[in-house]
């Protein structure tokens, strides 16, 4: 029996489940048992009442360049002066003793006393930075207690929507904790979209800084990266599979140094083909968040023991061999079930989902179990309640690393992982259990395109469900694993830990390309491409076949395809060894990505009615 259950319309069973919405979705209220912190952004020239904390206080502009904190009387009880031409951030510390104010680089804090402490903005022209992220009063502390760094200039190009939602993967928590460290100065730059459109994100307009970056960090796979010139470039790469495509290889041996996150990666890499100095530096988890509750709660609706598996929608998690598996193994007479937390992956519809899954139970399920099944949006709040709370967390999938896995961890939850790929890095049979994979199978998913001819691997059935029953029937010892699991990420595997080793790592790189002046020959790159826009499903045969044909040695192919593209188009790309990527069907669209990808001039094609290519337009894209 499945139980399908959809959050984004039952919202009283949201409720029921989560604990509720994260602070920066509702009013913005302070726990003034400890240090709160925020940052806002004050337009130039606004002035008078700007917010008020809980009706005791209120946050204050004057036209004089005054920011103040007053009581109901008007008495201000700290106060920072600021230029009033242009617009003023001001971090604001909100504590149990202690209320303050930062502007620029100055600090003003005194003694308060209030019973309670809720912000209300006083206009909608005043911006609280970082609301909605789920970074709010992580990036409000840094903001606040931030040094000015002296050492190297980095510019770190890291995905837009992460610099724009503060996406908690290595790129923003790495960025966080550079920060802290106070060790660099920092540039941020988009491998996405223009640099305009990057500056614009409250991460961006809170950290970063107007020098000439003296070194190039792309915290993106390598695929997206160009090189920045006249300075060594650094780049974090990660794949999930065991192949590489050759463009990704060359991009890979355009830069100085090469970071991956995992022994696995790293050595996909070697026998690919890339031959720069190549070092294993950790994803990290936050301990102090994703930690073990003081009491664990059964999840409500949920039976005595409940699995749990996160996963993105997509071929290479293995979920439906998860399904099976379980379908197979675990009786409705059982006080157990799995909840799947099955997040479609580019905007696929969750009808669809259901329906697949619906499938699914029809070939395998016989009087099962329950399995609850939710495909709505996922706080990072709401994730770590459920990892906290669930007696076990399943997730036999291909994982470059396995972020998840280490989330869970970290919460002191049972993990049951595929004995394959990143994962062996940090799970092993001392603090958790592996399962051995079973048969291998091509990637024919068009929504991870880049994936799409790849090999990955199942999991092997019967070892999984033997993992499974096993942490059912002897608990006790799953948590003692559980224990040594929490215990690895406290010494080894925090962000602080990690983003202290890619400090080095920096440092390192910087100063081996100015000993050595190392420099990469970049004289046989290809000057021009062309990118042959797929609309729809519409049949690309005959084009690919021509430009493999007709195109020269310094011509090199971009294929975009939309996520209606025919699966056959895509492996015909990848066999003729052209690059391909995901796009929305606009030509604008197809700048961009050509802009993030390619150097030089670049050529846009769509398929003319006799099946060749035609030119739409022509472009000179400049290096980013």
């Amino acid at each position: 029996m499945t139980t399908f259950i959809d959050f984004r319309y039952t919202r009283t069973l949201a409720a029921a489940l989560f604990t509720g919405q994260e602070r920066e979705e509702a009013d913005i209220v302070f726990d003034l048992s400890k240090d709160d912190f925020i940052a806002v952004a004050i337009p130039a020239g606004l002035t008078g009442e700007l917010a008020t904390f809980g009706g005791d206080t209120l946050l204050y502009a004057d036209l004089s360049g005054a920011v103040a904190i007053k009581d109901t009387k008007g008495t201000t009880i700290v106060e920072v002066h600021g230029a009033t031409d242009r617009e003023r951030i001001v971090g604001i510390r909100i504590g149990p003793e202690l209320i303050g104010l930062r502007l620029d680089d100055v600090t003003r804090e005194n003694r308060w006393t209030s019973e309670k402490a809720s912000l209300k903005l006083s206009t909608d022209s005043v911006r609280v930075m970082g609301r909605g992220t789920g970074r709010l009063s992580r990036w409000g502390e840094l903001f606040y207690k931030r040094q000015k760094p002296t050492g190297l200039c980095v510019q770190l190009t890291m995905d837009w929507h992460h610099l724009r939602a503060g996406i908690p993967l290595f790129g923003t928590m790495t960025a966080e904790h550079l920060i802290e460290q106070g060790r660099f100065r920092l540039r941020f730059k988009s491998y996405a979209f223009d640099s305009s459109d990057a500056e614009v994100t409250d991460f961006v307009r809170l950290f970063d800084c107007d020098d000439d970056p003296e070194i190039a960090v792309h915290l993106t796979p390598a695929l997206y990266n160009t090189r920045v010139p006249n300075i060594p470039n650094l780049a974090f790469a990660v794949i999930e599979s065991t192949s590489i495509h050759p463009h990704l290889v060359d991009r890979c041996n355009s830069m100085d140094e090469i970071l991956v996150p995992t022994t696995f990666t790293a050595e996909v890499f070697r026998k690919a083909g890339v031959t720069r100095p190549i070092h294993v530096v950790s994803h990290g988890v936050d301990t102090a968040y994703y930690r073990p509750p003081e009491r664990r709660k059964p999840l409500p609706g949920g039976k005595g023991f409940n699995f749990l598996a996160v996963a993105t929608h997509v071929e290479r998690k293995n979920m439906r061999h998860l399904v099976r598996a379980f379908l197979e193994e675990f009786r409705s007479s059982e006080d157990v079930a799995l909840f799947l937390l099955l997040r479609p992956e580019f905007h696929t519809s969750q009808n669809n989902v259901a329906l697949e899954f619906t499938d699914w139970e029809r070939e395998w399920g016989n009087d099962s179990a329950p399995i609850f099944l939710w495909t709505g949006y996922l706080t990072r709040e709401h994730l770590r309640d459920f990892y906290a709370n669930a007696n076990a967390y399943v997730m036999p999938s291909n994982e470059g690393f396995g972020l998840t896995v280490l989330e869970a961890m970290a919460c002191e939850t049972p993990v049951i992982a595929l004995d394959h790929g990143g994962v062996v890095d940090f799970v092993n049979e001392q603090n958790g259990t592996l399962v051995p994979t079973g048969r291998s199978y091509l990637a024919r998913d068009i929504d991870t395109i880049p994936y799409v001819g790849d090999e990955f691997h199942e999991p092997d059935l019967a070892a999984l469900k033997r993992a499974m029953r096993d942490v059912l029937v002897n608990e006790a010892a799953a948590r003692e694993r559980a224990r040594i699991a929490r215990s690895d990420c406290e010494t080894r595997l925090t962000w602080k830990a990690v983003s202290a080793d890619f400090s080095a790592r920096i440092e390192a790189c910087f100063e081996s390309y100015h000993d050595k002046q190392l420099q990469i020959d970049q004289s046989a790159a290809p000057d021009l491409t062309l990118v042959l826009c797929v609309m729809d499903d519409e049949s690309a045969q005959a084009s690919l076949d021509y430009l493999k044909e007709t195109r020269g040695e310094s011509t090199r192919v971009l294929c975009l395809f939309t996520r209606y593209a025919r699966i056959d188009d895509v492996m015909r790309a990848r066999k003729h060894g052209f690059a391909y990527y995901r796009w929305d069907g606009t030509l604008d669209n197809a700048l961009v990505i050509a802009r993030s990808i390619v150097t030089g001039r670049v050529v846009l094609l769509e398929i003319a009615s006799n099946g060749r290519p035609m030119q739409v337009s022509q472009a000179e894209v400049q290096l980013q």
